[in-house]
């Protein structure tokens, strides 16, 4: 009896043993926990939706999928579509089905009725003096736009002179136009995620067309329209100006690109690019303090401070802050009796490069030069042979006096221009 019992303990023991070793051994897998891709709380302007996830190994699996108060559905793909959804407030729950993890909520809303806009100029522009628009300090300004719809299908512009009996212009595909007396028949359809249009007594770059449609002391109006995704308009807004003659085109103080270089790739060296900004007769105009270029108001900006600007870059494909890098930048002395302090920067929320120079006073007598610096890009060898656009950045570019204040009346050359990069150079040349 005595040896049974014993035997038993024994047993008892080791089972006991066991569940002690293999709960020590037993390793609690963490949940499985995926990222909803899709925008939260976006407005979406069609009765189709899409939302999108990412799952944290990178493999797709199932999940349940529960619109409202609908049955869920069941997909086997990191995506699910809605199809026929009402206008109104919307909320979907997701959770893996065969592997364990957390639901998730993802909130959104239909707007079917078209969406609505909101116009705007470049703050630094004064209000005409009807309030009606915006008179420019210098011989242009940049209009803006946005829409409280994400995904918007139409994206549309019409142009009207005010002083030709309030007719529209009809542009063609060629940088010409006829007037026509009907909005209707002069709307011009742009991307879809386009923004913003550079207005200029120079030139207009409209779907890569130039044309030269604003005259000086005409005034004008930007009508702006949007649709969603299935063709319903929203309504327009419109935002109304004028370019008033400031100086003649040999005294514009302008910050531009004067002069572009490109070599291609070779075995050992990438392609580049090398611009020469210049600032023609910037120095001239801060000398000024007062300019009473701009009445009935009269702007006072006291000495130059500060340049900075930044080339903008699109690619034909890709990001082109990944494909066309700042490599290398030559400072010039830009004026006499003030010493440069240059240096580059990187907005980090959008990664665009900049680059500066300070002036301060100092007994220097060096005569200086109008060019402010020459920029050097290392361009990536995918773009050998291709047409990219390039341009001087819409943000970030000013010029700022001792009192940190945007000195008004500087032009800047914001258009998007062509350049072809060179295509490798064949091996036995190189």
């Amino acid at each position: 009896m005595k040896k049974f019992r014993s035997s038993f303990f024994l047993m008892v023991v080791a089972a006991s043993l066991l569940l002690v070793f293999a709960s020590a051994c037993t390793v609690k897998t963490p949940d499985f926990i995926f990222t909803i891709t899709t925008q939260e709380d976006t407005t979406f302007g069609s009765s189709t939706i899409l939302v999108q996830w990412s799952s944290p190994d990178g493999l797709q699996h199932s999940y349940s999928c529960k619109l409202n108060d609908l049955a869920p559905v069941i997909v086997n793909e990191n995506q699910v579509s809605f199809e026929d959804l009402t206008a109104g407030d919307h909320v979907v729950k997701i959770r893996p089905v065969d592997i364990a993890g957390p639901e998730q909520t993802f909130n959104f809303s239909v707007n079917l009725a078209g969406p609505n806009v909101t116009v705007k100029a470049t703050e630094r522009d004064r209000p005409s003096e009807d309030k009606s628009g915006v008179q420019p300090f210098a011989r242009n300004t940049l209009i803006t736009w946005e829409y409280d719809l994400n995904n918007v299908g139409i994206n549309r512009v019409a142009f009207r002179v005010n002083s030709a009996g309030r007719e529209y212009m009809k542009l063609d595909n060629a940088g010409g136009y006829t007037m026509v007396p009907s909005r209707n028949d002069a709307w011009i359809e742009l991307d879809p995620d386009q923004r913003q249009f550079y207005v200029s007594d120079h030139r207009a770059v409209v779907n890569g067309v130039e044309y030269d449609l604003f005259n000086m002391g005409e005034d004008y109006v930007i009508y702006v329209q949007g649709g969603n995704s299935e063709g319903t308009l929203g309504g327009l807004s419109y935002v109304s100006f004028r370019l008033d003659e400031r100086y003649t085109d040999e005294n514009t103080p302008i910050v531009r690109i004067s002069k572009i270089e490109t070599t291609g790739p070779t075995a050992s060296a990438s392609a580049t690019i090398k611009f020469t900004i210049k600032a023609d007769n910037v120095k001239n105009f801060c000398a000024e303090d007062i300019h009473n270029y701009y009445g009935p108001d009269t702007s006072r900006n006291n000495r130059l401070m500060l340049l900075q600007l930044g080339v903008n870059f699109v690619t034909p494909t890709s990001d082109a802050t990944d494909l066309i890098m700042l490599s290398d930048v030559t400072w010039t002395h830009f004026a006499q009796g003030y010493n440069d302090y240059n240096g580059i920067k990187t907005d980090p929320s959008t990664n665009k490069t900049h680059i500066y120079k300070g002036l301060v006073r100092s007994a220097d007598t060096t005569a200086g030069t109008d060019t402010v610096a020459v920029i050097e890009y290392a361009v990536d060898e995918s773009l050998a042979g291709e047409i990219i656009g390039y341009g001087l950045n819409t943000t970030g570019s000013y010029v700022r006096d001792i009192e940190n204040r945007t000195i008004d009346g500087i032009q800047f050359d914001h258009f998007t221009y062509a350049l072809g990069i060179p295509a490798s150079a064949p091996a036995d040349s190189q």
